[in-house]
């Protein structure tokens, strides 16, 4: 069963809030997060990103920038504190 909530991804000096679906599969977590707020989708090409916590990004499948990157690497950080304090 899916857990759904809202995180905020501190990233560039500002903050985005993205909806986050996370579900086991096997061992590993996969997270499907949709942002909110649309400025998101300049830099991603798009509004979500899949990924696993330990395999690492399955959509899309290459981001288009560093800039997209670093929101990956923001979120993921943001969703591994948000998973942390409720562990």
């Amino acid at each position: 069963m899916a857990r759904l909530f809202s995180i905020d991804v501190p990233f560039e000096n500002q903050h985005y809030t993205a909806l986050v679906s996370v579900k086991e599969q096997g061992s590993e977590l996969c997270c499907v997060v949709r942002y909110i707020d649309k400025r998101v989708k300049h830099i991603l090409s798009g509004d979500q990103l899949v990924f696993c916590m330990g395999n690492g990004l399955k959509q899309p499948n290459n981001l288009p920038s560093e800039l997209a990157h670093n929101l990956f690497v923001c979120t993921k950080k943001a969703l591994n504190d948000h998973l942390g304090h409720r562990a």
